[in-house]
């Protein structure tokens, strides 16, 4: 059975071209990379609000309790990360079937990034107004959440990018094929 990565879309063309299970892998990554630093963040905010207001100082006891929130803020924030997951990724598909003639990555990252940016903020924005949420520092906290929605939709784009191009350089030393290559990535290096 053959893998969908030797049918590789790549061309002189359209160096960035990706397949689907690419594109997916990449949506998933940048999906996980947010749930995971949205909630630490999250947490360790909480936490080190409690410490604060509290006579408990304790490094240790911060600690666990930033892990703590962070778990218990996933039920809350899953459903709000799929809706932003199942309305995103169609956005950076596009994104990325237009840019797949663009060579700079900096284009790509940028674009992506921006994408995260926008999705994130509108999300959190659509989430305080469906929860009527007052808290003082909100602004910040869709600000926050904006830049690591935008950071972790940067961080997917990239590492599928560089699995995909170390996958592509192994196959073709393999295969002897010959792939057209992008300047920087592992198999322009030959």
């Amino acid at each position: 059975m053959a893998s969908s990565r030797l049918v590789q879309p790549q061309t002189p063309a359209s160096p960035w071209a990706f397949s689907v299970p690419e594109f997916v892998r990449g949506a998933i990554i940048a999906w996980a990379a947010f749930v995971v630093v949205a909630s630490l963040t999250h947490g360790s905010i909480l936490a080190w609000d409690f410490a604060r207001a509290s006579d408990e100082q304790s490094p240790l006891t911060t600690l666990l309790a930033s892990i703590y929130l962070a778990v218990f803020s996933l039920p809350w924030m899953l459903p709000w990360t799929v809706a932003g997951l199942v309305i995103g990724a169609p956005i950076a598909f596009g994104i990325g079937r237009l840019l797949r003639r663009e060579r700079r990555r900096a284009v790509h990252l940028l674009a992506f990034a921006t994408l995260g940016f926008l999705v994130g903020l509108a999300f959190l924005l659509l989430q305080g107004w469906v929860t009527g949420e007052t808290h003082p520092r909100y602004p910040l906290a869709i600000l926050l959440g904006g830049l690591i929605a935008s950071a972790s939709v940067a961080f997917g784009w990239w590492a599928t990018m560089s699995l995909s191009r170390r996958r592509d350089a192994a196959h073709q030393d393999r295969s002897g094929a010959v792939m057209s290559p992008v300047p920087g990535s592992p198999s322009s290096a030959a």
